[in-house]
């Protein structure tokens, strides 16, 4: 893990969409921020794993998310 998300409480992720980067945002990454922090999506829903996303802002793990895209839309 990069050293800078040791002090990091905002994450902001903003690639393009690639088969390497599906799921990236997920429980092992959300654990590797500090507790409280929040994450910021505005890339590609399928970085982010939503079920880990709860679970991370239902254990207090992060304070907020910020979502303009998901895992699917309809």
């Amino acid at each position: 893990m990069p050293a800078s998300q040791h002090c990091c409480l905002l994450i902001r992720a903003k690639r393009a969409a690639h088969p390497a980067r599906s799921g990236i945002l997920n429980a092992q990454f959300f654990g590797w921020l500090p507790r409280g922090a929040s994450v910021v999506n505005v890339s590609r829903g399928q970085h982010c794993v939503e079920a880990d996303l709860l679970a991370a802002l239902g254990s207090g793990q992060l304070a907020g998310a910020v979502l303009d895209v998901f895992e699917q839309v309809s």
